[in-house]
């Protein structure tokens, strides 16, 4: 029984010392064993804590350095005692120098704000862990992702993707806000880059939804950020025009109307093309009667 109690105890202090970590001890540890990094030259250029909901460890965002001042930031959950990595997964592209957006994109946006302005760290959907929101300067043009570990599946999800409006500069595109009692942001769309064809070529008409405001809200069933509705630039509800009853009963009248009668007329119709034609001498003496009507008007 005393051995069992020792080994309890040894096995709980092992596990204190991994999770005891410093973000010194684990830059260290980095740079000795991820050779996938140091191979190239690279390194830690700052390390920070968040909760990105991974378990077995604490979890650490590490943002490596390139020569040419490019960064690569990466999530890890480490072990100082058994000196491995237990998760590692790269968030977001290379951020150049060149490609980094604006810091007064991020203004008023929840979270914290990091490498200058590049992405932002937060509790976006209100479940407790982290998530990261950057703003991408892809082949598709300007978009706004949100990724985040999934605790359901353990997998790195991306959340949301959409282009915004990059002509826009009275402040972030995307604004987090409370609407009609739900949490979410509203976000300025935009169509993306349009890249011309061949000869000939003509650009399809702009999208009426360009240059307008939506608002997007969590949605725990498809656990995505989903689009509710168009709403005004300060975040407020759109005014739109509430049904007359009076004129709603008025085109209910005339529908029912004309419906009675193209019913009237299809039965008509159906009765003419059906089984039981006009009886022989009923169209014997309607000529008749024609003919006569001839002869009276000639004369």
């Amino acid at each position: 029984m005393k051995r069992i109690y020792m080994a309890v105890v040894l096995l709980l202090a092992v596990s204190l010392l991994s999770y005891a970590q410093t973000g010194d001890e684990v830059v260290s540890l980095l740079h000795d064993i991820d050779e996938n990094r140091t191979k190239y030259g690279e390194k830690i250029f700052s390390t920070e804590e968040f909760n990105f909901g991974i378990p077995r460890g604490r979890n650490w965002l590490v943002m490596w350095e390139g020569s040419r001042g490019q960064r690569y930031p990466f999530i890890y959950v480490v072990d100082v005692v058994s000196r491995e990595i237990k998760f590692r997964e790269f968030i977001i592209g290379s951020l150049s120098k060149d490609r980094v957006v604006p810091l007064s994109r991020f203004e008023d946006l929840p979270g914290r704000t990091m490498n200058n302005g590049s992405f932002q760290i937060g509790d976006f959907n209100g479940e407790g862990f982290d998530m990261w929101l950057h703003f991408h300067l892809g082949a598709g043009g300007p978009s706004v992702e949100i990724s985040g570990h999934d605790p359901q599946t353990g997998e790195v999800i991306l959340y949301f993707d959409e282009n915004f409006d990059s002509e826009y500069d009275e402040g972030p595109p995307v604004r987090f806000i409370e609407y009609k009692g739900m949490q979410g942001f509203m976000l300025l769309r935009g169509t993306g880059h349009i890249v011309p064809g061949g000869p000939g070529w003509v650009p399809d008409p702009t999208p009426s939804w360009v240059g307008k405001w939506f608002f997007y809200t969590w949605d725990k069933e498809q656990r995505k950020f989903v689009e509710i509705e168009e709403v005004n630039e300060d975040g407020t509800e759109i005014e739109r025009p509430v049904p007359d009853p009076v004129v709603d009963a008025d085109i209910i009248e005339t529908v029912a109307e004309s419906q009675a009668s193209e019913t009237i007329g299809n039965s008509i119709a159906q009765s003419n093309a059906g089984t039981s034609p006009i009886p022989l001498w009923l169209r014997i003496a309607i000529a008749g009667g024609v003919v006569v009507a001839g002869v009276v008007v000639l004369l």
